[in-house]
Protein backbone atom coordinates (compact mmCIF):
# COMPACT_ATOMS: atom_id res chain seq x y z
CA UNK A 1 0.00 0.00 0.00
CA UNK A 2 1.13 3.28 -1.07
CA UNK A 3 0.28 6.73 0.63
CA UNK A 4 0.80 10.09 0.27
CA UNK A 5 0.34 13.55 1.91
CA UNK A 6 -0.56 16.65 0.24
CA UNK A 7 1.43 17.57 -2.54
CA UNK A 8 3.39 14.29 -2.83
CA UNK A 9 1.18 12.63 -5.81
CA UNK A 10 3.94 12.51 -8.48
CA UNK A 11 6.47 11.08 -5.84
CA UNK A 12 3.98 8.29 -4.63
CA UNK A 13 3.26 7.58 -8.12
CA UNK A 14 6.83 7.26 -9.09
CA UNK A 15 7.01 4.45 -5.95
CA UNK A 16 3.68 2.95 -6.73
CA UNK A 17 5.62 1.66 -10.03
CA UNK A 18 7.86 -0.38 -8.10
CA UNK A 19 5.59 -2.78 -6.94
CA UNK A 20 3.41 -4.64 -9.40
CA UNK A 21 0.06 -4.13 -9.33
CA UNK A 22 0.33 -1.29 -6.65
CA UNK A 23 -1.84 2.54 -7.16
CA UNK A 24 -1.17 5.16 -4.40
CA UNK A 25 -3.99 7.19 -2.80
CA UNK A 26 -4.21 10.11 -1.06
CA UNK A 27 -4.18 9.83 2.87
CA UNK A 28 -4.52 12.56 5.70
CA UNK A 29 -1.74 10.26 7.71
CA UNK A 30 1.47 11.05 6.02
CA UNK A 31 2.15 14.87 6.62
CA UNK A 32 2.20 17.18 3.32
CA UNK A 33 5.14 15.84 1.18
CA UNK A 34 5.36 12.54 2.36
CA UNK A 35 4.97 9.07 0.81
CA UNK A 36 3.72 6.25 3.47
CA UNK A 37 4.90 2.38 2.08
CA UNK A 38 3.17 -0.20 4.28
CA UNK A 39 4.44 -3.94 2.88
CA UNK A 40 2.64 -7.11 3.86
CA UNK A 41 5.14 -10.21 5.74
CA UNK A 42 4.59 -12.24 2.57
CA UNK A 43 6.72 -9.19 0.74
CA UNK A 44 9.25 -10.84 -1.54
CA UNK A 45 11.61 -7.81 -3.48
CA UNK A 46 11.79 -8.46 -7.47
CA UNK A 47 15.84 -8.69 -7.85
CA UNK A 48 15.97 -5.05 -9.98
CA UNK A 49 13.69 -3.67 -7.38
CA UNK A 50 17.07 -1.92 -5.64
CA UNK A 51 18.32 -0.62 -9.03
CA UNK A 52 14.67 0.27 -10.26
CA UNK A 53 14.78 2.37 -6.58
CA UNK A 54 18.07 3.98 -7.08
CA UNK A 55 16.38 5.02 -10.71
CA UNK A 56 13.93 7.41 -8.82
CA UNK A 57 16.18 9.22 -6.55
CA UNK A 58 18.86 9.77 -9.40
CA UNK A 59 18.88 13.33 -10.68
CA UNK A 60 18.07 13.83 -14.50
CA UNK A 61 21.16 15.13 -16.41
CA UNK A 62 20.29 18.75 -17.32
CA UNK A 63 20.35 18.86 -21.72
CA UNK A 64 20.55 22.59 -21.65
CA UNK A 65 24.37 24.14 -21.10
CA UNK A 66 24.81 27.91 -20.03
CA UNK A 67 26.79 30.14 -21.98
CA UNK A 68 30.43 31.04 -20.54
CA UNK A 69 31.15 35.34 -20.14
CA UNK A 70 33.54 36.59 -22.30
CA UNK A 71 35.69 38.18 -20.12
CA UNK A 72 35.67 42.09 -20.54
CA UNK A 73 38.46 44.47 -20.08
CA UNK A 74 38.39 46.19 -16.84
CA UNK A 75 38.76 50.03 -16.65
CA UNK A 76 41.60 51.91 -15.26
CA UNK A 77 41.07 53.16 -11.71
CA UNK A 78 38.92 56.27 -11.34
CA UNK A 79 40.96 59.35 -11.54
CA UNK A 80 39.03 62.21 -9.55
CA UNK A 81 41.79 65.08 -10.92
CA UNK A 82 42.63 65.72 -6.96
CA UNK A 83 39.43 64.78 -5.11
CA UNK A 84 39.22 61.41 -3.66
CA UNK A 85 37.10 59.11 -4.93
CA UNK A 86 36.11 55.85 -3.90
CA UNK A 87 36.86 53.08 -6.68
Amino acid sequence: MVTYGAGAQPDADAVASLFSGVTASADLAPPAGRVSVVLGMGFTPAADLAQRAAALKTPAVPTTTTATPTPRPQGLPVDGSGIPCVD
